[in-house]
């Protein structure tokens, strides 16, 4: 009998503890430029390691672009503005709430 209790409880917890890791999470990312001032007219996208296109989003909040319902696991983070030079960055996303700054740098004028 108490063999079946342990076994129940054991395996309670375990499915606790696979349900819990596999919540989805946030990913907040604030864009700024090289002096720390929000940047307009975001382009976000965010990619699996093998390329596939997770979630988009394009002009948010001034500043700031919120990724809902993400798996944890690694990604690939590209992010875009008009006059600034594009940035991408692999980021690995946890359980929870995260939240990175990304610091744009003004694009190169051409003539």
């Amino acid at each position: 009998m108490l063999d079946k209790q342990l076994f129940g409880l054991v395996l309670s917890l375990s499915l606790t503890i696979s349900v819990f890791s596999s919540q989805p999470t946030s990913l907040t990312i604030i864009v700024v430029d090289q002096n720390s001032a929000a940047v307009s007219n975001i382009a976000a996208r965010l990619k699996s390691n093998d390329g596939k296109i997770v979630k988009e989003i394009k002009n948010q909040k001034l500043g700031e672009i919120v990724f809902t319902g993400i798996k944890p696991g690694g990604y690939v983070l590209e992010i875009e503005a008009a006059g600034f030079q594009s940035q991408t960055q692999t980021i690995e996303i946890e359980n929870g709430k995260h939240s990175i700054v990304v610091s744009l740098q003004i694009a190169e004028i051409v003539e």
